[in-house]
């Protein structure tokens, strides 16, 4: 479930702390690796203190991973219930944070505090996170009823709900819209799909993840968004998640990121996450490269590396 995304119980809250330490660090793991490469771009190479920086952070992912799996577990086997939960929240003081729903992510909180923050400085930054859309800096707003049928353009189905205590505040104010399993959000300024969640199970796996990058481009282009180039996938629970990037002539634009999941029993569009897109895209003043292909290889500590050259503002 995404940190924005609201379950379907009423007042529904969770302590701020249950997601933002596995979701921060799991977001700084992966754009810091980016972060490295723009390094390289510049002719620097990997300290011995980076290099056990890295270490420390694997250290810290495989403790992470281990407590995700042991609350997974206690949620299968019914030791903790979304719907007792609903109930202490609904009986619970305005003040107060019932114990049920803190327990079993408790531990998440304790550890985590002095992980290595290397040279981080992607786009899931707590202070770029904050930052005013570049995409909503100018857009005008859109009327509930012309966020709707956006929302039903990207689900493909009618007959979603609305209630304005359920819409997106901050700085990407979206109406929200649900059906059954299914949450949409899109901006109510300019009209942007801001994310979408289908929550069905997906038991089987027929298409390939290959099928599943096209379908996910075909999604992509349906809703008018271009000028974009898949990056990597990764495939969990028969679910194909799909990472594309945003371009400007032959230049990735890291930054730029729209997440796509491709169920791979059927092809549906289970999910799509354009925030990152949103908050960064904008047209750019791009400088020549300071260093060549071949000097970069030779920069690098590992000669047979592919070649990638990301641009991060």
């Amino acid at each position: 479930m995404h940190p924005q995304q609201k379950p379907h119980l009423p007042n529904f809250r969770y302590p701020s702390f249950i997601l933002k330490i596995p979701i921060n660090f799991c977001r700084r793991w992966a754009t810091s690796r980016r972060a490295f490469a723009k390094r390289y771009s510049d002719g620097e190479t990997l300290t011995e203190d980076d290099r056990k920086s890295l270490k420390t952070l694997g250290e810290y992912a495989d403790r992470l991973a281990d407590n995700m799996w042991k609350v997974e577990q206690r949620i299968t086997n019914g030791e903790l219930s979304f719907e007792k939960a609903a109930t202490e929240v609904q009986e619970a003081k305005n003040s107060d944070e019932p114990s049920y729903i803190t327990e079993g992510f408790t531990d998440f909180e304790e550890g985590y505090d002095n992980y290595p923050t290397l040279i981080y400085d992607g786009p899931f930054s707590d202070h770029i996170l904050e930052k005013n859309p570049e995409m909503l800096k100018s857009a005008s707003a859109v009327t509930l009823s012309d966020a709707l049928k956006k929302a039903e353009k990207a689900c493909g189905t009618v007959g979603l709900s609305h209630d304005d205590k359920n819409d997106e505040q901050g700085k990407m104010p979206s109406y929200v819209f649900t059906k059954d399993s299914t949450t949409i959000a899109v901006t109510k300024n300019g009209g942007y799909l801001s994310y979408m969640l289908c929550g069905r199970s997906v038991p089987t796996r027929s298409v390939t993840a290959l099928e599943a990058v096209a379908k996910a481009e075909e999604y992509l282009s349906m809703l008018g968004i271009n000028h974009i180039t898949d990056t990597y996938y990764e495939i969990n629970g028969n679910v194909c998640l799909v990472n594309f990037a945003g371009t400007q002539g032959d230049i990735t634009m890291y930054t730029d990121l729209i997440k796509v999941g491709v169920a791979m029993d059927n092809g549906d569009i289970l999910s799509f996450d354009g925030r990152g897109y949103i908050t960064n895209h904008k047209k750019r003043d791009l400088p020549e490269p300071k260093i060549t292909a071949e000097q970069a290889r030779k920069n690098s500590s590992h000669q047979n590396l592919q070649l990638l050259i990301p641009h991060l503002p």
